[in-house]
């Protein structure tokens, strides 16, 4: 039998757009509960030293700079996450922020991730905090006047394309109020801890010419078929490179095939700065990320000068 063939304007071609779109859909719901699922106890992607909001909230919670930040707020704190990993995160700051002498903590989470559905399909119950979907590198337009004393950045800055992150501290800065603060944890390449020179990406994905950008987050951007997408997760998932186009180090993590981002600590610093903050870094260590790369752990404390 002749297959037919699908050329431009052939109705065949919308057919096959749509069902392209919708594996990409499917794939990219099981990548969003994969990346949940690094957090959730009994999951099988679970990972007990992914970095949390808790560990980075013990460091936080130290300094006379946070401390000083949250009493100058009274009794009451109004929280915003800009992105949201772990399902204990918010558990985990009105914890931290009672132990200040907060009594009213609100919270309000934005993620461009479905939480609520993944949360239901991983058997977790929705944190106690108002959430809404969206990009968290565009929120005035969506939050009006609103202003927030704390916004988080836990680990968000990896997470995203270099490319977007100014858009994300810009949008931070916007939104804080007069004496509010971000507080950003975010990991940065440790070049010196690192034996040997590291594989260029665009070397790697020789095979996939022209599919690789400076706003791309992952394979799944990159491939046009589930079975496109498994050759390139055999070949390059939980590998580290050098990324020509961001300028920084690249991880493939497993098994979603995400892209972890991870820069200098003065490029981080730098950017953040240029967003219009005063930088304080609280703590920064070594340490080994949980898809084995070793890196540099930095807690930051950015207010708008």
């Amino acid at each position: 039998m002749q297959k037919k063939s699908i050329g431009y304007g052939d109705p065949g071609l919308e057919s096959h757009d749509q069902e392209m779109s919708l594996m990409k859909s499917t794939r990219d719901i099981e990548i969003s509960q994969q990346l949940i699922g690094r957090y959730v106890p009994g999951c099988r992607e679970y990972c007990t030293t992914a970095p949390t909001l808790s560990s980075s909230l013990a460091l936080f919670s130290d300094t006379p700079e946070f401390k000083a930040a949250i009493q100058s707020f009274g009794s009451s704190v109004s929280c915003l996450f800009q992105g949201y990993s772990s399902p204990g995160n918010a558990h985990s700051l009105r914890v931290a922020l009672s132990g200040l002498g907060i009594e009213e903590i609100r919270i309000l989470a934005v993620d461009r991730l479905c939480l609520p559905r993944i949360y239901s399909n991983l058997g977790v119950e929705m944190p106690e905090m108002d959430f809404i979907q969206h990009d968290a590198c565009a929120l005035e337009s969506i939050l009006d006047e609103r202003r927030f004393d704390l916004v988080i950045q836990d680990f968000t800055l990896n997470c995203m394309p270099p490319s977007q992150a100014p858009s994300l501290l810009r949008a931070a800065h916007a939104l804080l109020g007069a004496k509010g603060i971000c507080l950003i944890s975010v990991s940065c390449d440790a070049t010196n801890n690192r034996s040997a020179p590291l594989e260029s990406l665009s070397t790697a994905l020789t095979r996939w010419p022209n599919r690789w950008s400076d706003s791309t987050w992952g394979l799944s951007d990159m491939a046009w078929s589930d079975q496109e997408f498994k050759h390139m997760a055999n070949r390059l998932a939980g590998r580290t490179f050098l990324d020509e186009i961001n300028g920084c180090v690249l991880q493939i993590t497993e098994p979603s095939c995400q892209f972890e981002f991870f820069e200098s600590q003065t490029k981080v610093i730098a950017m953040i700065e240029r967003a219009g903050f005063h930088v304080t870094v609280v703590h920064a260590g070594l340490a080994v990320d949980y898809s084995g790369l070793t890196c540099t752990r930095a807690r930051i404390i950015a207010t708008p000068l």
